[in-house]
């Protein structure tokens, strides 16, 4: 895998945004802004790890959960060096979340202690996330947006962000923002389901990145803006003809600081339903697609080998 290869897909790994990169409780459960039911049960937040809930003003349910984890685990690396790692996880961490009529807000703050033995690193980590959405026109349009900021492990080859303790790589903070709405509608027959989101990635290391033993530290992404866009319209079995059809299309495009490196996806996409029972149905599907990645060149010395630094 060229280096070029590399840095893409620290990129597009980097840029899942609002997603914590080891927090197993770390999780945001609700549902959409604006919900007929319009209460904790609809979005996952009737479980029973969703204690206590207490009613707050003008209506709203608020749902405190604090908790405790510990963990014994063991992880192997077969490639390309065999090496087996055991450590212990001690995590501490509170998630709380607000459900009103139009509004849905949820925050998750985790602290969790590692305890490694042997070559596995000991090592703190704080991560937090939260998450909230309005609806402008209930049942129809809502906006949302969310905030991710942690701390996470780079692995040495410089290829992915991990929370693995194997290998001795850089330490890193992520912080990462997103935004846009969503929209819920009808035409006639046909549902039409649209949403846009835009992001921004921030990637800062306590040191570079040695890619080659005894080679120079660098750094393989600081900062990325993502774009995803997504129109879908359809209508179902029997409204029009006896087949339910479908048409959706999509954008993505990612603009990545490194080398001005960027990533642009258009799709496009047709389906065809045919029911085969109230249980079974049969779906069919033709599509086109177009990526286009580009960057430009490394600075080069005069033998013509890229410039590290």
């Amino acid at each position: 895998m060229n280096h070029r290869a590399k840095l893409l897909i620290l990129a597009a790994m980097a840029a899942a945004l609002t997603l914590p990169g080891h927090a197993n409780a770390q999780k945001l459960p609700y549902g959409d802004s604006g919900s007929a039911k319009g209460d904790a049960s609809d979005g996952g937040e009737g479980s029973s790890d969703a204690k206590p809930v207490r009613q707050g003003r003008a209506g709203k349910k608020v749902s405190i959960t604090p908790y405790i984890e510990a963990a014994q685990v063991a992880t192997a690396q077969l490639s390309p060096v065999h090496d087996t790692l055991t450590y212990t996880t001690l995590a501490a961490g509170v998630d709380l979340s607000v459900h009103g009529r139009n509004t849905l807000a949820a925050a998750s703050l985790r602290y969790e202690r590692r305890i490694g033995y042997g070559k596995s690193a000991s090592g703190d980590v704080i991560s937090g996330v939260a998450r909230v959405s309005a609806a402008v026109v209930p049942h129809t349009l809502t906006i949302e947006g969310g905030a991710l900021a942690t701390r996470t492990r780079i692995d040495g080859s410089g290829s992915a962000i991990s929370g693995s303790p194997l290998g001795n790589g850089s330490s890193a903070q992520l912080y990462s923002l997103y935004a846009g709405p969503t929209l819920t509608t009808h035409a006639g027959d046909a549902a039409i389901n649209g949403t846009y989101r835009i992001g921004y990635t921030k990637v800062g290391t306590d040191r570079g990145i040695v890619t080659t033993p005894g080679g120079p530290a660098v750094d393989v992404f600081d900062h990325s803006v993502a774009q995803d866009a997504q129109l879908h319209a359809g209508v179902r079995a029997g409204e029009v003809l006896p087949v339910g059809l479908g048409f959706g299309a999509g954008f993505y495009q990612e603009d990545i600081s490194n080398l001005d490196q960027r990533i642009r996806d258009i799709n496009l996409r047709a389906d065809v339903t045919l029911p085969v029972s109230s249980d079974v149905a049969l779906v069919g599907g033709l599509g086109y697609e177009k990526v286009q990645v580009s960057s430009r060149d490394a600075l080069r010395d005069s033998l013509g080998n890229p410039v590290i630094g």
